[in-house]
């Protein structure tokens, strides 16, 4: 049986490359690796965009 592997319009999978030790301690906390990219992502993209607007406003 061939599975398919449906992906919403609104998350698509990614590979992410991250220092062996930094996995090692996410794991043995029991993290959700992909929660918590997804957070660190989004905290560093309104980072972006402040400095942006800031620069624009300049």
């Amino acid at each position: 049986m061939v599975r398919v592997h449906s992906t919403s319009p609104l998350r698509r999978p990614t590979n992410v490359t991250l220092p062996a030790q930094l996995l090692e301690e996410a794991r043995s906390l029991d993290l959700n690796i992909s929660q918590a990219c997804e957070q660190g992502l989004k905290s560093a993209t309104r980072k972006s965009h402040r400095r942006v607007v800031h620069r624009v406003r300049l």
